[in-house]
Formats: structure tokens, sequence, C-alpha cells
């Protein structure tokens, strides 16, 4: 079955501070039979043949869940998916006869239930981000605070070298009992979210071992932060939900075995549904584009604040506990001091 060679350059003026997408994605129109059909030759196309053909590590087909999700809807079978290492459940499509070998056009609004399962799988994929941010770092709360402390609050005075937030009895500049408690309380509220998560298992996230994710959640280097590496995991995800969309619009645009049998004056009617999905594949590419950087945003002001706000709680704390030792010495001080100045005064 031959294909049609179709090269279409979109330029993405996407600036998120730290990186962007390639300029170019380049791409066939499928020749298929059904959605279903189309699914599984874009699949093939991707993990077999090699279209994408882009050098860049965050671009890379086993480590998309988005990818995971959609081939398995089309029966593609996915060997050593590196997305399926950290997958919870597998998406549940809302209309089956999107699936089905004779799915006709107007019976599977398709680009609306993948952008659904992009959607999802982004949303998941920032709150955990976000709370891995908040001091999530380890299944164990007291590990979790210890990496936190360590990256954020590095004390070269304290015997334990790492940490303004100890949690053992002690007096001192490394000795935060209230602070301490208050971070416990966040990740533990916060640990019992990731338990909500519906495609993502955070606790396989969380003890990867795989450089792709670990690096963007829990083992990040001094050479690329772990904003970077999650920058990572989205764009590749990204990419690939953009190259699917426009394969899935291009094989509607192209295909005449819609609909087949419709009268001429059914004509309209296929173009009318065509136009549909066209319209809103292209509304949902625009949406997720626009939402990812809000989303990114969102969290670099996260990054930023929480840790200023943990450490001015560090500082009222150290307040205090200046103001009590002042307190012991103060008085009796003041009351030498009063005494002196009118000793000789036998009024007093």
């Amino acid at each position: 079955m031959k294909k049609a060679i179709v090269i279409l350059a979109m330029i993405w003026v996407i600036n998120l501070t730290f990186a962007a997408l390639p300029s170019r994605l380049v791409w066939e129109v499928i020749q298929a039979d059904s959605k279903k059909d189309l699914i599984y030759r874009f699949c093939s196309s991707v993990f077999e043949e090699g279209k994408t053909n882009v050098k860049v590590y965050a671009l890379e087909p086993s480590y998309s869940l988005f990818l995971f999700n959609l081939c398995q809807l089309g029966d593609y079978p996915i060997e050593n998916s590196a997305a399926k290492k950290i997958a919870k459940n597998s998406f549940e499509p809302t209309n089956k006869n999107c699936y089905v070998d004779s799915s006709l056009a107007n019976e599977c609004p398709l680009a609306q239930e993948t952008a659904q399962l992009f959607k999802d799988i982004m949303d998941e994929y920032f709150n955990l981000k976000e709370i891995n941010i908040l001091g999530v770092w380890d299944t164990d709360v007291r590990k979790s605070i210890k990496k936190f402390s360590k990256k954020y609050f590095p004390a070269a005075n304290c015997d334990q070298k790492w940490s303004f937030l100890l949690d053992n009895q002690g007096e001192g500049i490394c000795y935060h009992p209230q602070t301490y408690e208050y971070l416990k309380e966040v990740i533990e509220s916060l640990s019992e979210e990731v338990n909500k998560t519906y495609f993502i298992d955070w606790y396989k996230l969380l003890s990867s071992e795989d450089k792709f994710y670990a690096q963007g959640f829990s083992k990040a280097t001094p050479q690329l932060s772990d904003a970077d590496w999650f920058r990572n995991i989205v764009w590749n995800e990204l990419y690939f939900y953009l190259l699917w969309m426009e394969s899935y619009k291009q094989w509607m645009l192209n295909n005449e075995n819609l609909l087949p049998f419709l009268p001429p004056w059914g004509v309209k009617l296929r173009e009318s549904i065509v136009q549909k999905e066209v319209v809103v594949a292209n509304s949902e590419v625009t949406y997720a584009i626009d939402a990812l950087q809000k989303a990114f945003d969102m969290l670099k002001q996260i990054q930023k604040t929480f840790p200023i706000h943990v450490w001015l709680k560090i500082y009222l704390e150290d307040l205090k506990k200046f103001r009590d030792n002042l307190a012991k010495v103060y008085t009796p001080l003041h009351q030498l001091y009063y005494k002196i100045r009118n000793v000789q005064n036998i009024q007093r």
C-alpha cells in the first residue's frame, strides 16, 4: 500500500525559558482502512520505521505514556516500553466504536478522545511534579525531609551536614522542630494525593532507576536540574501528541474511503464530519501548548516560593529562640543595672 509523502514544517514559537520544541516535524499521510488501523500503522511507523528521525534525547517513543496508551487502542504490541514500567492503568475510551475495524467517521470523535488522554496524562505529571517540589522526594517522610533540606538548606555547621530541620532533640542552629513538623504534615498530606492517579504509578516513578524518569523527580544531577529533566518528559509527550494529531488530521482530509456508500447528497455530511474533527484537533493542539506554558510558569513559581516560605518559618523559629534566650538573661541584668544605679539612694 503506497504512502503519499507529505512534509509539513511547523514553527512553534514556544519560549518556556529553558527549552523549545523542535521547529520541524516530519511525517507521512498514512493510508488506513479504519481509525483502529490508522492507530496501528501510526505506531508501527513511529516505533519500527523511525519516521520521527529526531536526534534529541528527549524524543524517545518508548518513554511516552501517551503513545503507550494510544497504541494499545490500536492493538499494536509495544515491546520493551519504558513507559509501561511506571504505568498504573490503561486508557478506557468513552466511545469504543472509535477502535473497531468497521469504524465510520461519524461514530468516532477520535480527536477529542485522544486529546482527553493527553490532558489526563499531563495533569498527572504536573500534579506529581508539584507534589515533588513541595517535598515528597521519597516514600519515607523522614528521607523526603532529608533530601528537601539537603537541596535547599545545606548546613555546613550541623553534625549531619545536610539539614536545618532535624527532628531529634537538641539545640543550636540545626534544631527546628516546629518547621520539621510543618514540613512533615505537608508531605504526609501530599503523600495521600499520589494514590489518586490513574495512569502513573507514583511509587514506580519515584523508585525508577531509569535516568529519563529518575532525574526528573528524585535524582537530578548538578549538570541538569530536575526542572530541565522534567521538561524533557513533557516535551517527549507533547512531541508525539502533535505528531499523532497531525497524522490523524491528514488522514481524515485525504481519505476518500470514509463513508464510501453515501449518496451524492451525503457528501456534504462527510465533509462536515471531517471538518469538525479537524477543527477539534487544531483547537486541542493550541489549547495544549498554551496550557503547558502556563503550567510550567506555575511550577516555576512554586519552586521559587515554597523553599522561601520554609526558610521564613525557620527564621521565625530562630527569632523565637532568640527572644526566649534573651528573656532569660535580660530581666536579671536589668534588675542588677537598676540596683547598681540606685545603690546609694536611701529611698529605694
